[in-house]
């Protein structure tokens, strides 16, 4: 499965090792902005060198796969499966939108089109995400989509979504 760059109705998705340099550098701007680190497991400013380093590594890596998202031409966020495990089709689902392109209803429109693409060309069978709690909108999106609750600690909350059930809920995927 060739997971550098695929196309759905609205987005672009393009793999971080097929970026260009300056396309690299919106990325690690958008990640480093505050209201999206506050989300993030590491919520630390990265270093260019460390974003760089990082996205090289990729290149060899199986166990992840990380996509800058564009819309109309203009990158808005990225998605990723971490970790991925390509012999049971589980993945990891992460995901952040730049600031600017919240509150447009990006987020659910990318995340169907992404999940959509992603069950009905096989890469995954089912899909786990793990939200902090007080990530409301996040949370309110992916249930949305039919991810369902399967768990909860003080910080986060974790849901599972499969092939099917989505495919049972969407059932005109074309």
């Amino acid at each position: 499965m060739n997971f550098d760059r695929f196309k759905t109705d609205n987005f672009d998705f393009v793999n971080y090792t097929q970026l260009t340099v300056e396309e690299m550098r919106v990325l690690l701007d958008g990640r480093n902005s505050p209201e999206i680190r506050k989300w993030m497991y590491n919520p630390e400013p990265i270093t260019w060198e460390d974003h760089v380093n990082y996205i090289k590594s990729l290149n060899t890596r199986k166990d992840c796969v990380y996509w800058a998202i564009f819309h109309e031409g203009r990158m808005i966020g990225s998605q990723c499966l971490n970790p991925y495990e390509s012999v049971t089709k589980i993945g990891y689902l992460g995901k952040f939108l730049f600031p600017e392109s919240q509150g447009k209803g990006l987020g659910y429109k990318y995340t169907y089109e992404f999940l959509r693409y992603v069950f009905s060309n096989g890469i995954v069978n089912a899909i786990n995400a793990e939200t902090k709690i007080s990530n409301e909108r996040n949370i309110k999106v992916n249930k949305s989509l039919g991810f369902v609750e399967i768990g909860q600690n003080h910080d986060y909350v974790q849901l599972t979504l499969t092939k099917d059930a989505f495919l049972e809920r969407f059932v005109n995927i074309g």
